[in-house]
């Protein structure tokens, strides 16, 4: 692990994910010339390329898979890749050759059938087996449509059906990763690791990803056929389009004690979370519970707004390891100092666990009472950048490590809740929740 050393307080790794997607920069390169060659082998006739010992020692990935003689590709792009990988990356990654063999032999494996691509599909299939042999199982390439679809979703504004999605080029079909609440596929019944195997009738493997999405989306109040795969069977649901703005922050308010639910950290939920805390504040409650329970994270910036919000100027926010940016402090005025319950669960994960530390560790400085109530959290303890192409794809991998005001990392640990409660059916964490509230206010 890239200096470890200075990370021994750090039991391992948190994502601001979240999901996460902290900050996007664009990046080209000036060679934008095509590598491999047009007259495809057969993979055994790759496979012996790479066993042999290279008689060449060259500087990047892509001059090893132009000598093999691997079909054409964008070669700029895949320079663009390494480069950003050896600059950003958590992890030290092995030398170009090394990098190379195992790179182009999961391509091999995984990928590549030995019939004609073209350019963009077979760097496409490169970069995911560059970013899959990383060891780092949250870097993601997105092509420009994933990508925009991404994004459009990480807003918490947007038109179509209410899904996040991403392709499979294995099994030439969508997988849906996270479905919207108020969305029209949410009321149809579609479930996160669905996949998606016809639109309108049409197999997403015969018109491909792009047409398939572009089906996909449409005006408000129209509909569309949707077919996915679960398990073994295929289910075909009539889904409504839909303008949604998601609303990833709620407050009812209950005998003087602010609910506020908090699903994900998108654009909007700081500005959601501030006015949910202020008309909370404005109703006189005496105290808080936030319920993060099945909360995946999200953006970097969001969750730290919201911390920054809730307490005093000059506050320790967050600090980063592996000299990724200096740390976060507080620069606002307002303080919330209720006392607070927060509700977690093993899907509390990336940045909803920062939150959750963050409260754990305001108590413990002393600026509220708190109490954490349910079961452990995930235990993601580190987080992911977004880098976009200059043709408007995108590859997020792991750039640090990141810790709460405690300093102390939590990933693969988790964080223990003061109160273990498991959930039953008539919700029994949310009962655990006010009864340890009103033990607070009192």
């Amino acid at each position: 692990m890239k200096k470890n050393t200075r990370f021994k307080k750090a039991l391992s790794l948190l994502l601001i994910l979240s999901t996460v997607l902290a900050l996007c920069l664009s990046f080209t390169s000036c060679d934008s010339g095509i590598g491999g060659t047009s007259t495809p082998k057969a993979p055994e006739e790759l496979l012996f390329e790479i066993s042999k010992d290279c008689e060449k020692e060259f500087d990047t990935v892509a001059d090893y898979f132009d000598y093999w003689g691997f079909p054409e590709f964008s070669k700029s792009k895949l320079v663009t890749l390494e480069r950003l990988y050896r600059n950003q990356f958590v992890e030290e990654l092995p030398p170009s050759y090394d990098k190379a063999k195992i790179t182009g032999k999961y391509f091999l494996e995984h990928y590549y059938d030995g019939s004609v691509k073209t350019v963009q599909e077979t760097t496409d299939m490169l970069i995911n087996s560059f970013a899959e042999t990383t060891g780092d199982k949250y870097s993601v390439y997105r092509t420009a449509e994933e990508y925009e679809d991404y994004d459009t979703d990480m807003s918490g504004s947007f038109v179509g059906i209410g899904v996040t999605v991403r392709y499979n080029t294995e099994v030439s079909e969508i997988l849906v990763e996270a479905v919207s609440e108020g969305g029209g596929a949410k009321d149809a019944g579609i479930r996160p690791g669905d996949y998606i195997t016809k639109v309108n009738g049409e197999r997403v493997a015969d018109i491909g990803y792009t047409d398939a999405v572009s089906k996909i989306k449409g005006e408000p109040d129209t509909t569309v056929d949707i077919t996915v795969r679960r398990g073994e069977e295929e289910i075909t649901f009539t889904i409504t389009r839909k303008t949604i703005t998601e609303q990833s922050v709620t407050l009812e308010i209950k005998d003087d004690v602010a609910y506020i639910k908090i699903t994900g950290f998108k654009s909007n939920t700081t500005r959601q979370f501030k006015s949910a805390i202020d008309e909370a504040l404005e109703k006189n409650v005496k105290g808080i519970i936030y319920d993060l329970r099945n909360n995946p994270g999200g953006y970097l910036n969001t969750v730290l707004g919201m911390l920054e919000y809730i307490a005093p100027k000059g506050t320790l926010i967050a600090s980063f390891t592996n000299d990724y940016k200096d740390p976060v402090f507080s620069k606002t005025t307002h303080t919330v100092s209720l006392p607070t319950v927060l509700i977690c669960n093993g899907s509390t994960a990336s940045a909803a666990e920062l939150f959750t530390a963050g409260i754990r560790d305001f108590s413990e400085a002393g600026l509220f009472e708190a109490t954490l109530v349910g079961e452990k959290t995930f235990g993601k303890g580190i987080m992911q950048n977004t880098y976009l192409f200059s043709d408007k794809s995108s590859i997020t991998m792991t750039v640090a490590y990141y810790n709460p005001p405690s300093g102390v990392n939590y990933h693969g640990e988790g964080i223990t809740p003061h109160v273990t409660v498991e959930n039953g059916d008539n919700d029994a964490q949310l009962e655990a929740a006010y009864f340890e509230i009103k033990k607070l206010i009192k």
